[in-house]
């Protein structure tokens, strides 16, 4: 199904699970559920506020104090930094109460050190290149509980580099290694963690861009070897900018998309198109880390 939120231009697609009974009078709903994205008045009596460039939801208790101003901000950076995007005219941000109420609105649950996340709904292109064809739904979720918690410097940090994956998920390839997705997150937002690289270094615990490239390759870490992870994804966009600047960077970023490149999702394809945009090799970008 297709629904609106006043004030978002896009429309959000969701799948809904109906279930049907045979009666002496025809057929009858029993059951209308959605397995993930489930319709945020189905989870909670959200108010709405329409700022410029955001639609922010927020549950009962919640209010948008200063979050608003915030995600304002976060949009103006990302539309100033970013590359030409198709960003749309206002972002929906639905600000969580909890974990639970996260996972009733995506169908799944949240790791516990995630503060913020784009809820980006995509399917692709058929093709090597895993393109993007149509984008189903775009938002923001932020778990408040959390953030409320945090220092006022990560809250700005946690808005921009969540801002950036919603602005860009709609154009990233299905090839695009998940260490490359956060290392121009946190590029972009100005979090730049590659200072202590040397420190995950000295520790044993850096693991190596070729592994960084296969698929899921963060998703299957623990905590430790996921936040040596961002060290090294960020140090990495850090040292292509600093050879590159910002359009080399977002020339590699974008290469994935180019069908004259082929092969699936993984470190060869990571190395052809590293060779191809930047003109180094994926050990090579790897060694100039450290």
């Amino acid at each position: 199904m297709s629904y609106r939120v006043k004030g978002a231009s896009r429309p959000f697609l969701t799948s809904r699970k109906i279930s049907a009974r045979k009666t002496a009078d025809g057929w009858k709903i029993t059951r209308d559920a959605a397995p993930r994205d489930a319709l945020p008045w189905e989870v909670e009596r959200f108010t709405s506020t329409v700022g410029e460039r955001v639609v922010l939801l927020t549950p009962p208790g919640v209010e948008s104090g200063t979050l608003l101003p915030g995600l304002e901000s976060a949009y103006r950076k990302i539309a100033r930094d970013l590359p030409a995007r198709d960003l749309p005219e206002r972002v929906l941000v639905i600000a969580a109460e909890d974990a639970g109420q996260v996972k009733r609105l995506d169908g799944k649950g949240i790791a516990g050190g995630v503060v913020a996340m784009a809820s980006v709904a995509v399917d692709y292109k058929p093709g090597g290149a895993l393109e993007v064809q149509r984008v189903l739904a775009q938002r923001m979720t932020i778990v408040m509980d959390r953030y409320v918690t945090m220092p006022e410097q990560e809250r700005q940090w946690t808005l921009a580099h969540e801002m950036v994956h919603t602005a860009m998920n709609p154009d990233t390839s299905g090839r695009t290694p998940q260490w490359l997705i956060e290392g121009v997150a946190l590029y972009v937002s100005g979090e730049d963690l590659s200072a202590y690289a040397p420190a995950v270094e000295a520790a044993g615990e850096r693991p190596s861009l070729v592994a960084l490239s296969r698929r899921n390759a963060l998703g299957n870490l623990d905590a430790d070897a996921q936040s040596a992870a961002y060290v090294l994804a960020s140090a990495a966009a850090e040292e292509i900018a600093a050879r590159e600047g910002n359009k080399g960077l977002f020339r590699f970023y974008e290469a994935f998309n180019d069908s004259r490149i082929t092969g699936p999702p993984g470190p060869r394809t990571t190395d052809k198109v590293l060779r191809k945009s930047v003109g180094m090799t994926l050990r090579e970008l790897d060694a100039a880390l450290g």
